[in-house]
């Protein structure tokens, strides 16, 4: 083999390297996506199901009063149920700036806040007992005993589920897709000295060396 086929061969190799390189990059890429997708649309859709109205009270009161009318929204409720739900797309981001086990507890925050989000989406099913619905109904003492009706708005609870079921999806595929990631938002972005230092065939002719030299 000549040196002009040798060097060819090399430039060849070095290219197929580099292809699987940046195959295996936009794989990883398209992995930290999907899953910061699914966790900032769960928490997106939790946020949103908390501000919609989940219960329409109305309490009969003894004339001259007019009856008591409130709409119950998520967050009125279950008022951790924003929190949760900020912290979930909080999480969405800090998943994309930080190192393995820093993923992976964060992965099982999460995990767990979207279970608590489920539960209280199945909370949200049920009807709630006639103090709480009197409480909701701002604790007035002119209701007392007085007759509550409540209309519930089960769609809302529902998405709730969902949201949480969406997170808990991204936490998981974020525990166990972690470690395959490189730390921080990219490897393009590593430091300058590290990149210089980089055995790959494109840096050596950065810096002015012919890949096809070894040394003997």
């Amino acid at each position: 083999m000549t040196e002009s086929e040798s060097h060819t061969s090399a430039v060849a190799g070095a290219s197929a390297a580099e292809l699987r390189a940046q195959a295996e990059q936009s794989a990883r890429r398209r992995q930290i996506g999907t899953v910061a997708v699914l966790i900032a649309a769960g928490g997106g859709l939790a946020l949103l199901a908390t501000d919609r109205v989940w219960l329409s009270l109305t309490a009969q009161r003894a004339a001259p009063f007019s009856p008591l009318v409130v709409q119950a929204h998520g967050r009125n409720i279950y008022g951790a149920l924003t929190g949760l739900s900020i912290v979930v797309l909080l999480g969405a981001v800090l998943m994309l700036v930080t190192g393995r086990w820093a993923r992976i507890a964060l992965g099982v925050l999460l995990g767990a806040i979207s279970v608590a989000t489920v539960v209280y989406g199945v909370r949200g099913l049920q009807t709630p007992s006639h103090s709480r619905l009197v409480e909701l109904l701002g604790g007035s003492a002119k209701i007392g005993s007085a007759a509550v009706t409540d209309v519930s708005h089960p769609a809302w609870a529902v998405l709730t589920i969902c949201a949480g079921l969406v997170s808990l999806a991204g936490a998981v595929l974020l525990v166990l897709l972690s470690g395959r990631w490189t730390s921080g938002l990219s490897s393009r972005y590593e430091a300058p000295a590290s990149a210089a230092k980089s055995s790959d065939p494109w840096r050596s002719l950065d810096r002015g060396e012919d890949p096809t030299i070894f040394d003997r």
